[in-house]
């Protein structure tokens, strides 16, 4: 899909995006593409499969955790950062959905 630009002087809304994978070193080129370009983008949804942590950086209200797998018995006191000595929860509104599954966009018979 081409991403097109408004034509000047036309407003437009800006255009909703999810980014998966997003602390990886492709989703954080694109955040770094839609800092530059704010008043284009608005960012609905931020995903990460193992760092929690490096998601927190970004400036997302409220963090959304899905755990899965051996993540289902870790708590979320283990997410603490010891170099500035305080909790994630500490810093971010956090919600725990307990399961997610994404299903496959083809048409209903």
């Amino acid at each position: 899909m081409a991403v097109t630009s408004p034509k000047p002087g036309a407003l437009a809304a800006p255009r909703r995006v999810t980014i998966l994978g997003s602390t990886g070193s492709v989703g954080c080129n694109t955040l770094d593409l839609i800092e530059r370009q704010p008043e284009a983008f608005a960012v609905e949804a931020l995903t990460a499969n193992g760092s929690a942590v490096r998601l927190a950086e970004h400036p997302d209200d409220v963090l959304v955790f899905v755990p899965s797998g051996l993540l289902r018995s870790v708590p979320l006191a283990a997410l603490y950062d010891a170099e500035q000595e305080r909790f994630l929860i500490e810093d971010r509104p956090i919600a725990i959905v307990p399961g997610l599954r994404l299903t496959d966009p083809r048409a209903l018979d």
